[in-house]
């Protein structure tokens, strides 16, 4: 029994001695790698010191790997020959790869690059209802060519304002999607009045729309049922601006 004992304690040393050297042998040798991140960074870093934006976001072409090159000793890489296309969005380098002072290899690359602007945004969803405060706003990064035309750069136009409808968190905003609170809705009995240098006019009407403070809104005179337009003054009261334009309904 102890010589069998022996023996097995023989064989298990013995393939330790073996797998311990297998192990060591197995572990992979260091590599360095220039990766499309890399390249990407420092391409969008020296477009903008060439002036193709306050801040540009770049776009590498033809390395789906995500790795421009790899070696097995340490190297750096320098951007040569940058050169770039407003119109297209368009760029081409050559990256040269360095191992200290040497020049190891010239690779040629190309991509597009976006220019980026910062816009206000919501942190979280608006309705109708809500009144957009500072704190409801946040700012995002986006390409500049994909923006609308109306969009939104200045806070301050959204300060005081409430959706027209529902508004999603941390997407660009459009002029025609925010508006004055609404202080009117359809149905609501106001004063109207007409002021000229002589004389005021005073009426009450009927509010054929929503509307908020400043914004324009159709009110039904409710003695002689001709709609007109008028500036919202407050809840309960719009102004007529004037009489030679106003548009005239029939008597319903």
């Amino acid at each position: 029994m102890t010589t069998m004992i022996q023996h097995t304690l023989r064989w298990i040393g013995a393939l330790l001695c073996v797998a311990i050297p297998l192990s060591v042998a197995a572990q992979p040798s260091t590599s360095f790698r220039i990766t499309t991140n890399d390249v990407e960074a420092k391409v969008a870093e020296e477009l903008a010191q060439l002036g193709a934006g306050e801040k540009v976001e770049t776009m590498l072409i033809g390395h789906n790997n995500n790795v421009v090159y790899r070696s097995g000793k340490p190297v750096s890489f320098e951007i040569a020959a940058l050169d770039y296309e407003a119109t297209s969005s368009r760029w081409q380098a050559d990256v040269n790869v360095m191992y200290g002072d040497s020049l190891v290899e010239s690779i040629a690359v190309s991509g597009r690059y976006d220019e980026l602007i910062e816009v206000p945004v919501l942190v979280s969803r608006l309705h109708a209802s809500d009144v957009i405060e500072e704190a409801d706003i946040d700012w995002v990064e986006f390409p500049l060519d994909r923006l609308r035309k109306d969009t939104i750069t200045d806070p301050s136009r959204l300060y005081g304002k409430s959706p027209r409808r529902t508004i999603s968190p941390n997407r660009p905003i459009r002029t025609a999607e925010v508006t004055s609170p609404r202080v009117m809705e359809r149905g609501d009995l106001v004063q109207m009045e007409y002021h000229t240098p002589y004389m005021t006019i005073r009426t009450m009407g009927e509010v054929l729309d929503e509307a908020g403070k400043g914004e324009l809104v159709r009110v039904r005179n409710t003695d002689s049922h001709v709609i007109v337009q008028a500036e919202v003054i407050s809840a309960n009261e719009v102004r007529i601006s004037s009489l030679n334009h106003l548009p005239v309904n029939p008597r319903r």
